[in-house]
């Protein structure tokens, strides 16, 4: 799939099945370009990209919510938070990190 040095595969993945395989739980094209983040890596902000929450499950000790968002779905992981906040069909905005978001090659 990809070739290189651990920290540096790891961490930039060349394709969207290396960024799957690597546990990037988010990957989408956008714009001609495919682009992967981590689910921790997303948070919930006041504005940003609007997505309507599907589901909201206990992950470890904190949350998992899934997303659909105007081109994909999402996966996010909250430290912590109420279920019933959540609830399918509550409208949110996500934030992904710009540090950590990767343009896939």
């Amino acid at each position: 799939i990809q070739q290189g040095l651990t920290r540096e595969v790891f961490n930039n993945p060349g394709s969207a099945a290396a960024a799957q395989l690597l546990g990037f739980e988010n990957v989408w094209e956008a714009e001609g370009a495919s682009y992967a983040i981590r689910a921790a890596d997303i948070a919930l902000a006041e504005t940003g990209m609007p997505a309507t929450v599907l589901s909201a499950r206990g992950h470890g000790a904190g949350l998992r919510l899934e997303c659909a968002g105007p081109a994909a779905r999402f996966v996010v992981h909250l430290e912590a938070g109420g279920r019933e906040r959540f609830a399918p069909g509550a409208e949110v905005f996500l934030q992904p990190d710009p540090l950590k978001l990767k343009r896939l090659g």
